[in-house]
């Protein structure tokens, strides 16, 4: 692979922050980087993944005074503005008083929040049992030592018979008829519009709050007025989160599912609610407005589930057992690898509440006798599933965060992920177009908000407009078994690790087309079959359909010239006189802005070799050299004047397949003399890459058809005074271990 050291701005941005613009992520997250930082307004990103396996990513600008914010990867620190000592960010660790009730966290941290860079915060909602109060607090994840619940002393008691929600950054409370939303992010509460409706004032919480597509469902028992008198019915009210608004239509059912329910989760979008009783279990669709029992569900008593992934987990207190309910499988099963843990730790626990707490991960609080005292313990437990479809549990942390557990129940368990829009959608992309491509799997952990960002085609349009683009390079290799199986990989560049060759794992691009010519225009390649056409985006790996080829074409070569691609290849056309058919060269031309063939097909006379068995091609200077496999036949194209000439002698004199142009000049590895060899067409003459001799005629000595592994070496150029070229070899890898691959063609997207 051969490259021109001139740097691009993502490469230059990438060397501020110490870290590899190639660098790539495939199977797993590169490693931490302990501290961020830069000058006054200077665009930085931190990407890592810390020895607990939490993969996070951090993307920000700094204010001169040192770090801003980051997430997941251990602890950034600076100064405090409103005390003498430090804060830390990311990993908990926090050292001030204020942090204490719960307030100086989001106090300090807003600016994290402004960025957009997230994390799940678990809330818990606990009722002292000798003052009725229901009060907020907030589980502190510190670095390096026990996690706890913290009251936030900023918000006032709330009702223990409300029913709580959670939406982004924030948690709405509902009672009988008020309402309230809590902003996490600065720990302040606001009302919002009363529900239209007051549903039934019960001993117990008679309705439940769930969320779907960024709407509220409260679902209770209302009294409405009938011809028989007073009624109960089914009431279902939906809140608007983003308008904060009701929706006019109040849905009153007459089924009686009864108004007691005890618990309620969303999985497939579907509200599954738990009543008292087995019997009042029902599952509500919203879109379709139905009303079914799930006889599955409802046998297992799961009060106080969660649900990650569409997977409802609960903890069997009586089992001692962590289930968990596959709707697509519609089964019960046991989480494995928790059996001696929850065996030893819940014992005593007559209660537990579950709540995702990130990806893949929940936490789970429980009632346990510790030192001979009740206290409330919290154990974050990730799930993995493996072949087979078998769930597996690992506990990563186990604390006791409140100490006094006799005294308080938890009422409700709360996860937010603060996402504030204070900076506004252009400032945010503007600065992730900055990070290298590369990094974008780990960026895309980081919340749903960047995973649909970075997926965005107007995200990528934004970085070609800013400058910032990266080559990528894509190979089409044929397995020499099967011989017809053609696919589509990508050379993976990892951080301080070799390169690999990655098969890209969409469908819709597994299997290329075996007979296929294929080329680039800036993040799309074009793939051609003898007829039919596809264009392939490399940002999204998507491919679809273009307009057939307006001439069946055999054995053509794909070249792009001012972003009109040059289709090369043998037809049979009719003579001058029509009578007849003839084996002609034809050139159809395909315009990449228009998204189509020009009308008039391009039938030449010329005729090349045995026809248009061509072994390679390439674009210098304007023009499309051609060669064929006989390496007798070669020839230039001139699309402006759609003039062939017989190309250079000099050119001719060596037998340049699977070469490239990098500046108009051309590179090819000559496999016989095991040297690099370039050709300047303006000097018209060939000569050999300086500074490779030793490293090519080690590496390359066995560089034929063979059973050997698949290498790439990537070789920066430089052109010194009195015209010599020399190369440097800037790395070499293995990049396919499995020798039964050809090389069918690599190309060099710019993403």
């Amino acid at each position: 692979m051969l490259r021109n050291p001139r740097k691009d701005p993502a490469e230059s941005a990438a060397a501020s922050l110490g870290v590899d613009p190639a660098g790539a992520f495939a199977s797993g997250a590169p490693s931490g980087v302990s501290e961020i930082g830069g000058a006054g307004g200077e665009a930085t990103v931190e990407v890592g993944e810390p020895a607990g396996g939490e993969v996070g990513a951090a993307v920000g600008v700094t204010d001169g005074g040192g770090v801003v914010a980051r997430e997941g990867v251990g602890a950034a620190r600076r100064p405090c503005r409103r005390c003498s000592r430090s804060l830390s960010y990311g990993g908990g660790n926090y050292e001030s008083e204020e942090e204490e009730n719960g307030d100086g966290l989001w106090g300090h941290g807003f600016r994290r929040s402004q960025l957009g860079i997230t994390q799940h915060r678990v809330y818990a909602l606990l009722r002292n049992r000798d003052t009725g109060d229901c009060r907020f607090y907030i589980l502190h994840r510190k670095l390096n030592s026990s996690n706890r619940l913290v009251i936030v002393r900023s918000l006032s008691p709330v009702s223990y018979r409300g029913s709580f929600v959670s939406v982004g950054s924030k948690v709405y409370v509902f009672n009988d008829v008020d309402a309230l939303c809590i902003d996490c992010a600065s720990h302040t509460a606001q009302p919002i519009p009363d529900m239209p409706q007051r549903f039934s004032a019960t001993p117990m919480p008679s309705r439940v709050a769930n969320v779907i597509d960024g709407k509220v469902y409260l679902i209770g028992d209302s009294r409405f007025t009938s011809d028989h008198g007073m009624s109960w019915r089914k009431t279902v009210m939906v809140l608007d989160a983003e308008t904060q608004t009701w929706e006019p239509v109040i849905r009153k059912e007459d089924m009686r599912v009864g108004p007691l329910w005890s618990d309620a989760v969303v999985m497939e979008d579907k509200i599954c609610m738990r009543g008292i009783r087995e019997s009042y279990s029902i599952v509500y669709e919203p879109k379709e407005n139905k009303w079914e029992m799930n006889e599955v569900l409802n046998s297992k008593d799961w009060e106080g589930g969660c649900v990650v992934d569409d997977v409802l987990y609960y903890l069997d207190c009586s089992d001692k057992a962590l289930r968990a309910f596959d709707p697509k499988q519609s089964r019960w099963s046991v989480v494995n690898g928790l059996e001696e843990f929850l065996a030893a730790e819940t014992t005593q626990s007559k209660w537990a509440n579950a709540v995702k707490c990130g990806e893949k991960k929940l936490a789970l609080f429980f009632l346990k006798t510790h030192d001979g005292k009740k206290v409330i313990c919290c154990a974050e437990i990730a799930l993995e599933r493996r072949q087979g479809g078998e769930i597996w549990g690992k506990m990563e942390a186990f604390d006791v965060v409140i100490e006094d557990g006799g005294l308080f129940d938890v009422m409700k368990c709360v996860a937010v992920t603060p996402l504030s829009p204070s900076l506004p959608d252009d400032v945010i992309i503007d600065i992730v177009a900055r990070v290298p491509r590369s990094y974008y799997p780990t960026l895309s952990l980081v919340s749903k908000s960047f995973r649909k960002l970075i997926a965005s085609p107007t995200f990528y349009k934004r970085r070609s407009f800013l400058g910032i683009t990266q080559h990528r390079i894509y190979a089409v290799l044929r397995n020499r078994k099967t011989r017809d199986d053609f696919s589509f990989y990508i050379l993976h560049r990892k951080l301080k690790c070799s390169n690999r060759l990655v098969i890209v794992g969409s469908r819709t691009l597994h299997h290329m087309c075996s007979r296929g010519s294929y080329v680039l225009v800036g993040s799309k390649v074009y793939g051609f079959n003898d007829l039919h056409a596809l264009s392939i985006d490399c940002t999204s790996h998507t491919s679809q359909p273009i307009s057939d080829i307006p001439q069946l074409m055999t054995n053509k070569v794909a070249n792009v010239i001012d972003k009109k691609i040059y289709l090369i290849g043998g037809s049979f056309l009719p003579d001058e006189s029509g009578s007849r058919e003839a084996w002609k060269n034809a050139v159809a031309v395909f315009d990449t802005e228009t998204q189509s063939w020009e009308c008039k097909l391009v039938k030449e006379d010329m005729h090349v070799g045995l026809g248009p068995f061509w072994s390679d091609s390439m674009v210098m200077e304007g023009k499309i050299y051609l060669k064929d496999y006989s390496h007798s036949n070669f020839f230039a194209y001139e699309p402006e004047e759609r003039k062939w000439e017989l190309m250079d002698k000099v050119l001719n004199y060596h037998k340049w397949v699977g070469a490239c142009v990098v500046d108009d000049v051309l590179y090819y590895h000559d496999c016989f003399d095991m040297v690099l060899k370039a050709y300047d067409p303006k000097q018209r003459c060939w000569s050999v890459v300086n500074g490779l001799k030793d490293f090519l005629a080690v590496e390359t000595a066995h560089s034929v058809r063979s059973e050997a592994v698949m290498c790439c070496a990537e070789i920066a150029l430089e052109r010194r005074q009195g015209g010599e070229i020399w190369g440097h070899k800037e790395s070499c890898d293995v990049v396919f271990e499995d020798g039964m691959f050809d090389m069918v063609k690599f190309v060099s997207v710019t993403v």
